[in-house]
């Protein structure tokens, strides 16, 4: 009897275990010094320096894990949404059958007892005086609750089959009022698909599930949650395809901004509110930068000048000022940066090392492990978490240089879209020729004074003539002819046409644009040179084998959109304005706080940062606590991240 009662209450814990796997894309792999063998210690931190473990396209991978769960015919894996609560409460009654009939035996809990997981979401208890009551959501173990910091935990959804817990937040003006996101949608292969987002009435002893998000595919994946600091019931979810708004509680849903789809620039990762005024909030766009609302949420515009290309981007706003804004932004697998705002995101300006090399803080990966927290009472300091964390001081010293200030796209989105070549604009792509030819080659004969604002103009009876290119290696594209384009390039600083030139990378002998095909991309490439145009005749150094890098101030790679239709005679009245100006930018220093490998002078932290939460203590002397998620669980500081402790006792997630 009672081996037939553990067989059936083991088959109903491996059927919910199942299923809380089943939307995995992949394993977990070590990520930090506690999972590895002494010997690979200092191998594997060598190579993460040099960038080894940086992923040059996670979305791919993604994509792969997700097509191979998918059946041929269809799109998407075929798990139904909220498929695991279902099967999890079908598994709960095939239990409760068998205990009517059977005895139960009590399991009790061994160990270990020091393992945290990858956790995200951290909010700390505002009435407890001591702060020492915080909330903890883990992508693979639900929700945990201490309140002793972080010497014991308490699992407060252990019937909870989603496991994927990413965000927590708390109603400031109700703090009984809690709500949960669920779902990584972070491009990491090991994500778990949310299932919506839950809600705790009494302070997170339970949990129900918003049945609104429930059969949702907007919320399988719930970035981040903010709540009214003055309604509990106004609520605003970033999720992987949009940002939505609710004013019952979650009951119904609006989307106040779509981002067109679920994957890589689609994912809106962040949604923050001003501390002092929930009118002005921020959100951020993979790969396009910030949103800002000025209205509670309900509308949203771009709030970008200044911010270069990158991906994922995580951004703070400093109590001490709250028009301050700091920014981190994944650029590249060898270059992480800062970015900086005194006008509340009006413009940016880029905050370079003071001298030698800059700490690459994100390592490559940060469009996985990206934090930011702001100083409690600095307004020139910011700390910034990826493989490790780091403490960034700005100094007084401020730089001037020339550079594109912000690229326009005025009325093209029925026809025109960009193709990521890594520039510094328009979804990367577009730029300098300097930053186009890289270190390959350079652009011939351009001088600063060359570099102006232009606008590439479309329209009823707009065109040109321009030098025609062809496929070449090493940028020495062959030289063809000079013909019409159905765009005019002006330099509207002087007034005056500039010459053009571009790549015809299917040899139609005129520009032309086709939907993005992945497999074989067309490179319709248009090249600006600091040159006045000149209706009759090409230009002698232009038109040579090579020639299209003759002084090419600007390049980009224009993409037909999807669904979109190519005719020159029918283009809208549009253009594509780069505004070039003086780019003031500020210094600073970085300094290193914490070490992902054990037994070295900088304290040990966990690897891969989530989460910075700061708990400030004292204006006074200055005094304040850090709180750090990460995937080893929960990191904590009590002198401003002097030294660290890792509380994780009983966090078994």
């Amino acid at each position: 009897m009672k081996r037939t009662l553990f067989h059936a209450a083991l088959s109903a814990s491996v059927g919910v275990l199942f299923f809380a796997l089943a939307e995995r894309t992949g394993v977990r792999a070590p990520s930090a010094a506690k999972d590895l063998p002494e010997s690979l210690m200092t191998s594997k931190d060598s190579d993460r320096e040099r960038g080894a473990d940086a992923t040059d396209a996670p979305e791919e991978f993604e994509r792969f894990h997700r097509e191979i769960r998918t059946r041929d015919g269809e799109t998407v894996p075929a798990y139904p949404l909220n498929f695991k609560i279902i099967e999890a409460q079908k598994a709960v009654e095939r239990k409760a059958a068998v205990l009517n009939k059977y005895a139960v035996s009590p399991w009790t809990e061994r160990g270990p007892g020091n393992v945290g997981g990858r956790t995200r979401g951290l909010i700390v208890d505002p009435d407890d005086a001591s702060r020492n009551t915080w909330f903890a959501g883990s992508v693979g173990g639900g929700i945990w609750k201490t309140t002793d910091a972080g010497v014991t935990w308490v699992n407060k959804t252990p019937g909870l089959p989603n496991l994927a817990t990413v965000t927590l937040a708390m109603a400031a003006s109700a703090h009984n009022v809690i709500y949960a996101g669920t779902g990584e949608g972070f491009g990491n292969t090991d994500a778990v698909r949310g299932d919506g987002i839950w809600k705790s009435t009494d302070r997170g002893e339970t949990w129900s599930q918003i049945s609104s998000t429930t059969l949702n595919s907007d919320f399988s994946y719930v970035n981040r949650v903010i709540v009214d600091p003055s309604d509990a019931n106004v609520v605003l979810a970033a999720t992987n395809s949009g940002i939505f708004r609710s004013t019952s509680g979650g009951s119904s849903w609006s989307a106040v901004y779509s981002s067109g789809g679920t994957t890589g620039s689609s994912r809106i990762q962040q949604i923050i509110a001003n501390p002092r005024n929930f009118n002005m909030l921020y959100a951020t766009r993979n790969s396009n930068g910030v949103l800002k609302s000025y209205d509670r949420g309900l509308s949203w515009s771009p709030s970008s000048v200044g911010l270069g290309t990158g991906a994922r981007s995580e951004l703070d706003i400093s109590p001490a000022d709250t028009a301050r804004l700091f920014l981190a932004m994944e650029t590249s697998s060898s270059a992480s940066d800062l970015y900086i705002s005194d006008d509340g995101g009006g413009t940016w300006q880029k905050a370079a090392q003071v001298s030698g090399t800059s700490p690459n803080w994100l390592n490559g990966q940060g469009w996985y492990d990206n934090a930011i927290a702001a100083h409690p009472y600095e307004r020139d300091i910011c700390f910034v978490g990826g493989l490790d964390i780091y403490k960034i001081q700005l100094t007084s010293t401020t730089t001037q240089t020339g550079g594109i200030l912000s690229v326009e796209q005025n009325g093209t989105s029925p026809f025109l879209s960009f193709v990521n070549w890594g520039g510094p604009f328009a979804g990367g792509g577009l730029g300098t020729g300097k930053d186009f030819y890289g270190t390959t080659t350079s652009p011939i004969a351009v001088l600063d004074a060359d570099y102006v604002s232009v606008e590439i103009r479309f329209g009823p009876g707009i065109s040109q003539m321009a030098h025609r290119f062809t496929t070449g290696g090493s940028f020495l594209y062959p030289y063809r002819e000079y013909v019409p384009v159905p765009f005019q390039v002006w330099d509207i600083a002087n007034n005056r046409q500039l010459m053009a030139s571009f790549r015809d990378s299917d040899s139609t002998g005129a520009y032309n644009l086709v939907e993005y095909n992945a497999t074989l991309p067309q490179r319709e490439y248009i090249f600006v040179h600091a040159i006045p145009y000149d209706p009759g005749a090409p230009n002698a150094n232009i038109r040579i084998t090579g020639g299209e890098r003759y002084k090419n101030v600007y390049a980009m790679w224009p993409i037909l959109v999807t669904g979109g239709t190519w005719n020159p005679n029918t283009l809208p009245a549009s253009n594509v304005r780069i505004n070039y100006g003086v780019i003031t930018g500020r210094l600073r220093t970085t300094t290193r706080m914490t070490n992902w490998v054990q037994n070295q002078s900088i304290p040990y932290v966990h690897a891969d940062h989530h989460n910075i939460t700061i708990i400030p203590v004292s204006s006074g002397p200055q005094i304040f606590r850090m709180l750090n998620a990460s995937d080893g669980g929960i990191g904590t500081s009590t002198n401003g991240g002097t030294t660290w402790t890792n509380p994780n006792l009983g966090y078994n997630t």
